[in-house]
């Protein structure tokens, strides 16, 4: 039987790190996709989440175990033009306005990847596209 393995995609992190300490300790294989802007200390999103340095912490300790996944899942994971009447958490593509240049897309994600990196002390294995919206120069600079 094959092995389970758990893809997280780490958005909403209300749990005071309950979730991600049991991941921790009973040693469950994950691959753990975020959004870059979420762990920033004055992101956009930093006063949602009070713990930020214990998740910090915690997803450091789980990505570092072998066989776990960190993945990217963007850099802001919030489109760059404004939307009136449309769900504006995409970035990769845009339904309504015209596409990214291949220059923006790989900028948005250098700069993740850095944050990343710089915070958790791995690069990401693996890009996921926030709101799973991409094109081909998505696909073709995550290569």
């Amino acid at each position: 039987m094959a092995k389970k393995f758990l893809d997280i995609h780490l958005e909403g992190m209300d749990d005071n790190g309950e979730k991600l300490k049991r991941i921790l300790d009973e040693c469950i294989p994950v691959a753990i996709s975020i959004c870059p802007e979420t762990l920033r200390e004055n992101g956009i999103y930093s006063k949602q989440y009070p713990y930020l340095p214990k998740f910090i912490d915690l997803i450091g300790e789980i990505v570092s175990k072998s066989g776990n996944i960190l993945g990217q899942q963007g850099n802001m994971h919030k489109c760059k033009y404004s939307h009136k009447f449309a769900d504006p958490w995409h970035e990769n593509y845009c339904l309504y306005n015209k596409p990214l240049s291949a220059e923006e897309q790989r900028e948005l994600m250098k700069k993740g990847r850095e944050t990343l990196t710089g915070l958790l002390g791995k690069s990401p294995e693996m890009y996921v596209p926030p709101n799973h919206l991409w094109d081909f120069t998505t696909l073709n600079i995550a290569n």
